[in-house]
């Protein structure tokens, strides 16, 4: 039984079935010329690593004190229009999973108003049923906007610095014919 490829049903020869076969070769030497550059970028992800690990720690430690922080004060606010069963401050992996869409600015400015839910849109009784599910404005602002200037424009810029520099330097290892094996 032979079997035929696409390309001998559609034109019905062989000949342009090599054709294609031939085009797959000149990818792979395309590719080959490639490699180099393909060798510096991984060369510098690999070398980042180190730094990257400290980025990542320092991340880590503010997402941390930060959802703690956010438990604290924002645990029991009431649901509203960006605060619900998925994304609250009730729970720590909540509240780490809130962090994290606040970090790439996907509405923190709601969550943080809705944080600020006062009365009449809120129970404040604490005498006598000890249910309290209204916000705190003056600090609401004050961890929504501190938590994303720190984390947008100082953690993740670092990050992104370390991956730059580790690329200058293999490029500038590179530019010196000095090889760095991986």
């Amino acid at each position: 039984m032979a079997t035929t490829t696409v390309v001998q049903l559609v034109t019905g020869s062989a000949s342009l079935a090599c054709l294609g076969s031939m085009r797959l070769l000149m990818l792979g030497r395309t590719s080959n010329r490639q490699a180099h550059s393909l060798r510096t970028i991984f060369g510098s992800l690999v070398q980042a690593l180190a730094p990257l690990s400290s980025v990542l720690a320092m991340i880590l430690l503010m997402f941390f004190m930060y959802a703690v922080l956010g438990m604290a004060f924002f645990g029991n606010v009431k649901h509203g229009n960006f605060i619900n069963y998925h994304f609250n401050f009730e729970r720590f992996d909540m509240a780490m999973l809130m962090l994290v869409r606040m970090i790439t600015g996907e509405g923190w400015n709601g969550v943080m108003h809705d944080c600020m839910i006062q009365t009449p849109d809120c129970t404040d009784d604490t005498t006598s049923t000890g249910r309290n599910d209204c916000g705190q404005p003056v600090f609401a602002h004050f961890y929504f906007l501190s938590f994303y200037f720190i984390g947008t424009f100082f953690l993740l810029s670092l990050f992104v610095a370390v991956i730059s520099d580790s690329f200058q330097t293999c490029n500038a290892m590179r530019s010196f014919g000095i090889s760095q094996t991986v």
